[in-house]
This record gives structure tokens, sequence and C-alpha cells, in this order.
């Protein structure tokens, strides 16, 4: 019996060490931004007032190396419906859509392919505000609290920004010239947008936009972008097939951000 005990024990006491060591791998992880191989370049800022979801207002990290060749310097669709979007850049393979990966981590440092689409639309667009990070308190699940979600002020009241937003929309959700469909978004690694009542899922492309109920936010203050793990990181085809593809075969080299910014909401 004695004998049987001491097995036993130590088979419990293996296995907890295995799940510690798991643990101890996924913590490592997680804070590591799940292998993320460059530092995030930009500031994350929110208007004031904002509440939901939480957001750490204000934040800002380092400036890094610049970001490669886009499109037009005011558009970066500049294209109508139906459209494709022609660059030299990739070849025909295209990523795979990406699949629903929800929230289960409390790492909200902002990922650097998430940067390097805010800083995209910033230069292009100059959006009022915009967010990345958010708190992990609450038991809403978010892609914020790991820095794979980008949130950017577009108001689909206003002509202007609503102009915009469509025009970026459009860049994403366009056909490339082998006929690769949603291409730009492929290839960023999105997982999903919500804008103005509607939202668009890559693993569920075929249906195109549906409906969004709106709770608690119906986003027409803003457009959200949750990006898969891929994406987040730069290992899609937006960063290991020669950088981004310039709308009409086109493009314009851009600086870098360059220092610090913090607080940049003004309206």
């Amino acid at each position: 019996m004695s004998r049987d005990r001491d097995q036993r024990d130590h088979r419990i006491l293996r296995r907890s060490l295995a799940v510690a060591a798991i643990l101890g791998l996924l913590l490592v992880a997680g804070r590591a931004g799940l292998g993320a191989s460059a530092t995030p370049r930009a500031a994350v800022s929110w208007p004031a007032g904002t509440s939901w979801p939480a957001m750490e207002s204000g934040r800002s990290v380092a400036s890094g190396e610049p970001i490669s060749t886009l499109g037009s310097a005011t558009s970066l669709g500049a294209i109508t419906s139906g459209e494709s979007v022609r660059s030299a850049a990739f070849g025909p393979w295209i990523d795979p859509y990406a699949p629903y990966v929800g929230q289960w981590l409390c790492d909200p440092t902002p990922k650097p392919g998430v940067v390097d689409v805010l800083n995209l639309v910033r230069m292009v667009y100059r959006p009022r505000w915009w967010g990345i990070s958010g708190t992990c308190a609450g038991r809403m699940q978010s892609e914020h609290k790991e820095g794979r979600a980008l949130d950017i002020a577009f108001n689909a009241r206003s002509p202007r920004e609503r102009a915009a937003a469509e025009d970026f929309l459009r860049w994403l959700l366009a056909p490339d010239q082998y006929g690769n469909q949603n291409a730009m978004a492929r290839r960023l690694g999105v997982m999903y947008i919500i804008w103005d009542h509607q939202i668009w899922r890559s693993y569920r492309a075929s249906s195109g936009w549906q409906p969004y109920s709106g709770t608690p936010n119906p986003h027409t203050d803003h457009i959200h972008i949750s990006f898969s793990w891929q994406g987040a990181l730069r290992q899609t085809s937006w960063w290991r097939q020669g950088g981004p593809a310039a709308p009409g075969g086109a493009g314009t080299e851009l600086p870098p951000t360059g220092g610090r910014i913090a607080n940049d909401s003004s309206r």
C-alpha cells in the first residue's frame, strides 16, 4: 500500500510540475507578445470622456523605423466598388482568411503589426483619435486587452469622415489583380471589422457585411478592427512579401512618426 501511495503521489507531483511549466511558458509568451519581433512605435490616444471600452488614455510608445511604401498620400482606396487593388509588391499567393481567435490573455502592449496599420491610417487620413490598448478589468472579451485591436475615429454622420472611412474600407476589402477577394484585409491579418451598425468577419467573408446589434456601442464614431495573432505580430504577407501595397501600382515613401506623441485627440 505504501508503495502504491508513493507512486500515486509521484504521478501527482509530475503532473503538477508539468502544469506549472506550461503556465510559466504561457506567461512568458504573453509578456513577450507571443514572439513579437519588434517594438511598437506610435502613440495610443483616446478622446476626453471615452468610457467604453476602458482604455489607457494618452499612452505613448517609442518611435521606430519608417513605414514602407503606400499608395496615395491622401487616400488608400481611391477606387470605386468593383475595381481591384493592384500592386507589384505581391504575387498571386495570398494569406487564408483569419479564423476567429478571441481574446484570452491580458497583454495590452500594442502589437507591432497593429501599430503599423495605425501609423498608416494616421498619415493618410489624420483621424482625430485612435486607440489600441485596453485595460484588463471587467469580463468583456476584447482584443484590445491583447493589444491586437485598433479603433480609429471616423464619424458616420460627417460626410468627410464617412467618405474617408469608406475609402479605407474599400481598400481593405477590394479584390487584387489576381482575383483574390478582400485582399488587403487578408494580407494584414484582419479578423473582423465593425463600423456603423455593421460587422465584417473574415471567418464568414462570404456573408459580406452583416447587421451589428450595437450593444453596447453601435460604432458610429469609429471603426474597430481586430487582428489575428499572425497579423498583429507581422507574420502575414503584408510584411513577409515586400511590404505594403500601393493601390494602382504607385507608391509614396512615408516618413517615420518620430518622437513621442501623447493625447493627440484634437477635434
